[in-house]
C-alpha cells in the first residue's frame, strides 16, 4: 500500500483560498503537491513545511499544461483547475467559499454544460484564446461540473440555483483551520493584517497605494499606541520597512497564533479572515475596501446589525464599478488623491477610524462584539467544522490506495449525466 498523491490547487486572489486548501488538506493524509501562481504560490511558500512538492505557475491558465500526476485533485476556487484535472481524468473535489457570489441564472444550466463539454474537447490554443477573456461567472458553474464533488462554504439561507446540481453539489460550514495553535493570553495591541492585499486585479502597485492610505488613517498618536505593526504580503513592503510600520506575512500557524493572542483585529472585509476571527473569538473591525467584494462581504456580515465596526468608503468617494479591476484602479485613484490633495477628506476618515479603534480598544465593547460576531457566523455558516467536511470526503474518495492510482469516473466522461 502506497500514501496517495493527493494534488492542491487554489485561487490566487488574497490568501483566503490558499488558507482553506492548507485547512483541508492537512487533514488528508497523503503525498501532497501544490499547483500555484500568485498570492497562493506565496502562501504556500510561508507554509512550506505542509507540502511535500510545489509545482510553480506563473499564470492560472498553465496548470493546464502541467502534469497532474495525482490519485485527486483537491481545488480550492481555481476553474482553470478544475479544468485542467477534468481533460486529464483526475477526480477532483472543488471547494467554493463564494457561491453565492457568482452570477449566473439556472436557466442557463443546459447552455453551461454544453460550454462545459466543449472546453474538455477544445484544443490547447484554442482554450488559451478562450481564457483570455473568460466571464469567471460562468467559469465557476462550469467548474462545478468539470468537478466530481463539490462543497460550497454556507453564507446564510441556501442558494436555490445550487439545486440544478442535484446531490453533486454540497453545503459545508466554514472553512477555517480551527486546529492551529492558539496564544495562552491576549496581548495589548490590536493586529493589522493586510496580508491578502494582492490579487490577478490588484497588482503590487495598488497593494502599495493601499497600505499607504491605510497606513496614513493610523498616523495618530491615540490610534498608533494601542496597534501592531500591520501584517502585509511580502510585495507591498516598502525598502525602509521598519519607517513604513509593516512586516511581511507570517506563516498560517504564526499568524493564526497571533489572530487568536490579539485584543483585536483591523482588516478589509475578507470573508477568510472574519471567519478566523469569529472562530477565535477576536473582533475583527473593517478597514477601507480594496476591492468590490470587501463591501459585499460587510453588508452580508452585518446585515444592519452594527456589529462590525467598519470605515467603508467606497459609496462616499463614488467608487460603484462593477468590473473587478476597474473597481480597484478607480478606488486606488481615489486613495492618491486623498492622501496627496484631500487633507479634509483624510482628516475625516482619520477620525472615523480613532472612533472605531476606541471602540475596539475597549475591552467590555470588544467582548461584546466578540460574542455577537461569533454567533452571527455561527449562523451564517452553521459551524466551524466545514475543513473536516470536506478532508473527510477527499479521504473517501481516495479510499486504499494499493499499487497503481485510482480511476474513478471522471468529469470528462459524466460531465453529459449532469
Amino acid at each position: 500500500m502506497r500514501r496517495p498523491k493527493l494534488a492542491c490547487a487554489a485561487e490566487a486572489w488574497g490568501y483566503g483560498p490558499a488558507s482553506k486548501l492548507l485547512s483541508i488538506a492537512r487533514r488528508v493524509d497523503g503525498v501532497r503537491t501544490a499547483f500555484v501562481t500568485g498570492t497562493a504560490r506565496t502562501f504556500v511558500g510561508l507554509n512550506r513545511p505542509s507540502f511535500d512538492g510545489v509545482q510553480e505557475l506563473r499564470s492560472p491558465g498553465e496548470i493546464l499544461d502541467a502534469d497532474l500526476d495525482a490519485d485527486h485533485l483537491l481545488n480550492v476556487m481555481d476553474p482553470c483547475a478544475a479544468l485542467a484535472a477534468a481533460r486529464a481524468g483526475v477526480p477532483s473535489t472543488y471547494v467554493d467559499s463564494l457561491s453565492w457570489f457568482w452570477r449566473w441564472d439556472p436557466e442557463d444550466y443546459a447552455e453551461l454544460r454544453r460550454e462545459a463539454g466543449t472546453l474538455l474537447r477544445m484544443s490547447r490554443a484554442d482554450l488559451a484564446d478562450y481564457l483570455s477573456g473568460a466571464d469567471w461567472h460562468r467559469m465557476v458553474p462550469m467548474a462545478y461540473l468539470w468537478s466530481d464533488q463539490v462543497f460550497v462554504q454556507r453564507m446564510g439561507p441556501p442558494d436555490r440555483r445550487l439545486k440544478v446540481f442535484g446531490h453533486h453539489v454540497e453545503p459545508c460550514a466554514a472553512i477555517v483551520d480551527v486546529t492551529a495553535p492558539a496564544a495562552g493570553h491576549r496581548t495589548v495591541k490590536g493586529l493589522v493584517s493586510l496580508s491578502g492585499g494582492l490579487s490577478h486585479a490588484a497588482q503590487p502597485r495598488h497593494a502599495r497605494t493601499y497600505a499607504e492610505f491605510v497606513r496614513a488613517l493610523f498616523d495618530q498618536p491615540e490610534t498608533q499606541a494601542v496597534l501592531q505593526g500591520a501584517r502585509c504580503h511580502p510585495d507591498m513592503l516598502e525598502t525602509t520597512t521598519g519607517r513604513s510600520g509593516m512586516t511581511a506575512s507570517q506563516s498560517h500557524d504564526e499568524l493564526s497564533g497571533s489572530l487568536a493572542g490579539a485584543p483585536f483585529i483591523l482588516a478589509p472585509a475578507g470573508l477568510t479572515t472574519a471567519l478566523e476571527a469569529a472562530a477565535v473569538r477576536t473582533p475583527l473591525g473593517l478597514l477601507p475596501e480594496q476591492h468590490g467584494g470587501h463591501r459585499a462581504n460587510a453588508e452580508l456580515l452585518d446585515a444592519g446589525r452594527g456589529i462590525y465596526p467598519s470605515v467603508l468608503v467606497s459609496e462616499r468617494l463614488g467608487v460603484t464599478a462593477d468590473d473587478p479591476s476597474r473597481f480597484i484602479e478607480e478606488i486606488s485613484t481615489s486613495y492618491r488623491s486623498i492622501l496627496s490633495s484631500r487633507p479634509r477628506d483624510l482628516s475625516e476618515l482619520r477620525s472615523a477610524m480613532s472612533a472605531m479603534v476606541s471602540r475596539l480598544s475597549d475591552s467590555s465593547q470588544a467582548a461584546e462584539l466578540a460574542d455577537r460576531q461569533h454567533r452571527r457566523v455561527i449562523e451564517l455558516t452553521g459551524g466551524f467544522d466545514g475543513a473536516q467536511s470536506v478532508a473527510d470526503a477527499v479521504a473517501e474518495a481516495l479510499g486504499p490506495v494499493r499499487g497503481e492510482p485510482i480511476h474513478a469516473a471522471s468529469s470528462a466522461q459524466s460531465i453529459s449525466d449532469r
